[in-house]
C-alpha cells in the first residue's frame, strides 16, 4: 500500500472561502473567443511526475480519512477518466474543463463534481508547497 506524506494538513489555495469559484469556470465562458487565451495552470511549473495520475489519486480520496467522510466511493472514477485521456489531475484544472463537464463524465451530480474539483485545487496547491509528497509510480 503506498505512503502519503502530509507536512500538515492541506489548506485550501489561498483567499480561497472552500467554494468553487463559478467566476472562473462559468458555463458562458469561452476561452477561445474573441481571440482570448486561457491563461497558464497554477501547476505548470510541478513537473509531471510530481503530479498524481488520475488512478492512484481516486483511490487516495477514498483511504483518505476525512474525505471518504460523506459515503462517495472515489476510485472508479479513475478509470473512467484515463478512458477520456485525462492521465494527471491537473488536467481537470484546465480552464477548457468545467465542474459540469465533470459531473457529466463521471455520471454525477454536480456538488460531487465541484467537491471532487476542490480536493484537486487542494492537493494541487499541497504538492507545490511541500505538504504532500504523492508516491511516484511502482
Amino acid at each position: 500500500m503506498p505512503v502519503y506524506i502530509h507536512t500538515s494538513s492541506p489548506t485550501l489555495l489561498s483567499g480561497s472561502s472552500g467554494v468553487f469559484d463559478s467566476k472562473q469556470h462559468s458555463p458562458t465562458q469561452n476561452p477561445l473567443s474573441l481571440g482570448a487565451t486561457p491563461s497558464p495552470s497554477p501547476v505548470s511549473s510541478l513537473p509531471a511526475s510530481s503530479i498524481p495520475d488520475v488512478i492512484r489519486w481516486f483511490l487516495y480520496l477514498d483511504e483518505h480519512e476525512e474525505r471518504n467522510k460523506d459515503g462517495i466511493t472515489f476510485a472508479p472514477f479513475g478509470p473512467i477518466l484515463e478512458d477520456n485521456g485525462f492521465l494527471r489531475i491537473s488536467q481537470l484544472t484546465s480552464p477548457f474543463f468545467q465542474a459540469s463537464d465533470l459531473a457529466k463524465l463521471l455520471s454525477v451530480k454536480l456538488g460531487t463534481a465541484i467537491l471532487i474539483l476542490q480536493y484537486v485545487q487542494t492537493d494541487l496547491h499541497a504538492i507545490r508547497s511541500g505538504k504532500l509528497v504523492f508516491p511516484k509510480k511502482p
